[in-house]
């Protein structure tokens, strides 16, 4: 469910994943430093039972690849909503920690770069999701049968053979990556992604600072006055 490379959320949506984990785990580690749970770790503390029935309960089910979404497709719905109420909850521990990743310049494109890379594999197969579908869903070899009943002890061998010991899935969206609408797809997802960060940036700044950016006549003729 975690860090399968082939079926885990980090791996196939690993900003979300990330983001919770540090909303969830600032309030929680402070907690345990003082050695008392006090009424800024209570949320905190109800999203990861929340989060870890998820797991356990999503693990439980005898089919975790979807075909519209990859990894364990189950879990997509719930990621918004505790995604939504962590931010919500803790926007000002975040906002401190989003500062210092990306206001200097280069730490801001070195996270472009990074979650671009990241979404290289999703572009590929949203425009050549056949061969995503042809290699690795493949039954031709001994560990899958489609003879095999869902929740048999070959079944879930298949499953593990799958996500665990087969080339990675993300891997087989490459043919999807050569085509002109990906070409233009990464533009677009480029673009969006700078120019979030960008704002993201701006916003996380002190309040001072963005005053002083958006007045920059009012600075300067407190500078002359003075």
């Amino acid at each position: 469910m975690l860090a399968s490379p082939s079926g885990g959320i980090f791996v196939f949506w690993a900003s979300a994943s990330l983001l919770f984990l540090a909303a969830c785990l600032l309030p929680l580690v402070r907690a345990l430093r003082r050695r008392h749970i006090d009424l800024d770790a209570w949320p905190a503390l109800v999203l990861a039972v929340v989060a870890l029935g998820l797991i356990f309960t999503l693990a439980s089910w005898w089919t975790l690849f979807g075909w519209l979404a990859w990894g364990p497709r189950l879990s997509l719905p719930w990621v918004l909503p505790l995604l939504l109420l962590a931010v919500v909850s803790y926007a000002e521990p975040l906002t401190a920690l989003l500062r210092r990743l990306v206001t200097p310049m280069t730490r801001l494109l070195l996270v472009a770069v990074v979650f671009f890379l990241l979404t290289l594999p999703h572009i590929g197969y949203l425009w050549r999701p056949e061969a995503t579908a042809a290699r690795f869903f493949s039954q031709t070899d001994r560990a899958c049968n489609p003879s095999d009943p869902f929740g048999s002890s070959r079944h879930y061998g298949c499953l593990h053979e799958q996500m665990w010991l087969r080339r990675p899935l993300f891997i087989d969206s490459g043919p999807g990556l050569r085509t002109n609408g990906a070409l233009v797809t990464s533009i677009a997802v480029t673009l969006g992604l700078v120019g979030s960060l960008i704002l993201l940036r701006e916003e996380t700044r002190p309040e001072r600072d963005r005053v002083r950016i958006a007045n920059p006549t009012r600075r300067h003729a407190a500078a002359a006055g003075a």
